[in-house]
């Protein structure tokens, strides 16, 4: 599972930066977020964690203002209350890669609405650095439309402010009997899945009690490029050892949380 993850994230990010990954800007970034959250609200049971993710690169605009200044600037724009690392802390990104952060800053929304988080990395080699904002939260239903709502906001400020990049969105959640039927089908489910987002099914990897399965999608806007194939969607499913349950996390382009 997490070298699946970490092949996942290192695909996104080569993405960004070579401009692999295909996308919509403004209020197209929301119709993603509204197929993603409401498949989950039918089929999913219980609390749910979501993250909404936002990579993108720094125009040269945004570099030439300093680590420090531009992290300031845009934390001011995302509301954003904490500063969590000095900047030229070399804390790597996260992700299993070698990136530098330069600035890292963060907020907890009230109301349940979960957290905000922005880090800047230096790619290094007079490369563009890039950014990405964050957003984690976990809730019993999923407001979709307010989700797309904030991401569409929050795309065209960060547009407006040089930072030019595409999103992500994961959903995870306990999968309900009623979605899985009698027998514990996966296969069933991870077809329906398929025809939900009318979409085509390219490439399975099963280990362990998990099954990861990666689509094509007539549905949904983004996608990235792996090997020969333009992926829109990944659906995994894995069988929780502590009660035999099902979890199933849904991610467009592909999963880049843990599953």
């Amino acid at each position: 599972m997490e070298k699946w993850l970490y092949a996942a994230v290192l695909c996104l990010i080569a993405a960004i930066v070579a401009g692999g990954l295909i996308g919509q800007a403004g209020a197209e970034n929301g119709k993603d977020m509204l197929a993603v959250a409401g498949y989950a609200e039918e089929q999913m049971e219980g609390a749910k964690d979501v993250t909404i993710r936002f990579g993108g690169e720094l125009d040269a605009d945004v570099q030439a203002e300093g680590w420090l200044t531009a992290g300031k600037r845009l934390s001011r724009l995302l509301d954003l209350k904490e500063e969590t690392a000095p900047a030229g802390a070399a804390a790597g990104s996260g992700d299993g890669g070698t990136d530098k952060a330069m600035y890292r800053a963060s907020t907890i929304l009230p109301y349940g609405g979960g957290s905000i988080s922005l880090v800047l990395f230096d790619t290094g080699e007079g490369k563009q650095g890039y950014a990405v904002v964050k957003r984690e939260l976990k809730a019993d239903r999923l407001d979709g439309e307010a989700l797309a709502e904030w991401q569409r906001q929050v795309s065209e400020m960060l547009l407006e402010n040089g930072l030019h990049g595409k999103w992500n969105i994961a959903v995870q959640g306990l999968v309900s009997e009623k979605a899985l039927g009698s027998g514990e089908k996966t296969d069933v489910l991870l077809k329906r899945i398929g025809q939900y987002f009318h979409g085509k099914e390219l490439e399975r990897y099963t280990d362990n009690g998990t099954v990861s399965v990666t689509f094509s999608s007539k549905k949904l806007k983004g996608s990235v490029r792996s090997g020969m194939y333009r992926v829109s969607l990944q659906a995994a499913l894995h069988k929780q050892s502590q009660d035999g349950r099902w979890r199933l996390t849904i991610g467009t382009p592909v999963i880049t949380t843990e599953y």
